[in-house]
């Protein structure tokens, strides 16, 4: 996998972060939180990024008019941003497939290098997993993996997770997987993050207790 040494805006606070960042956004604010994925994807284009936004509860066409409305130039940025569904782009053909996804994953970000791009940006509510019937347990080991994945490519992540969609004990786990958290319009170093094996360890060992 290709590697950079970039520091980029999030378009979230004042501060610089290097590329390969996996983020935990926990938004419980519509508004809050359609301004700080504008605020990404506007950054994206400035840095000469190729963007991809995952909403669960608008169609594509409703997502780039909810970024053109918050000043994104969507017009302008031709194919610099994608939208998709985020059920249909996590689940093809109504599977969860944790590898397929990493691998489809690095031909995206691989392919935005050979046409030109600085970099790859994509922010993906996760509220599909309800929908598709997926468990937390499931979600979570992809969520290590992609976190591993991406530490030191021209990738930056942000995982969007509802508040008012999940239990605090998942939104706990959440944060425990990710080194990075946006709180009160900043991004911010995880206090709650753990290495990955030894996440993975308490949650097997929590969930084979509880069985």
């Amino acid at each position: 996998m290709c590697s950079t040494h970039r520091q980029v805006s999030l378009g979230i606070g004042d501060e610089k972060f290097p590329d390969g960042l996996h983020v935990c956004y926990i938004y419980n604010d519509d508004q809050e939180h359609s301004n700080t994925l504008a605020r990404f994807f506007e950054q994206g284009l400035l840095a000469g990024d190729r963007s991809l936004c995952l909403s669960e509860n608008m169609d594509p066409g409703e997502t780039m008019k909810m970024l053109a409305r918050l000043g994104v130039d969507v017009t302008g940025a031709g194919n610099r941003i994608i939208a998709q569904v985020a059920g249909e782009a996590y689940c093809p053909e109504e599977a969860f497939a944790p590898d397929t996804l990493l691998t489809g994953l690095r031909a995206f970000i691989l392919a935005n290098r050979d046409e030109g791009f600085a970099g790859t940006r994509i922010a993906g509510d996760m509220s599909w997993m309800h929908r598709k019937g997926i468990g937390v347990d499931q979600v979570l080991e992809y969520e290590v993996k992609v976190r591993e994945y991406i530490e030191g490519t021209p990738c930056t992540a942000i995982c969007e997770y509802d508040a008012r969609k999940f239990d605090g004990s998942m939104l706990m786990d959440v944060l425990s997987v990710h080194p990075a958290m946006i709180v009160n319009g900043q991004i911010i170093r995880n206090p709650y993050y753990l290495d990955p094996e030894v996440f993975l360890a308490r949650f097997r060992a929590r969930h084979t207790a509880e069985a």
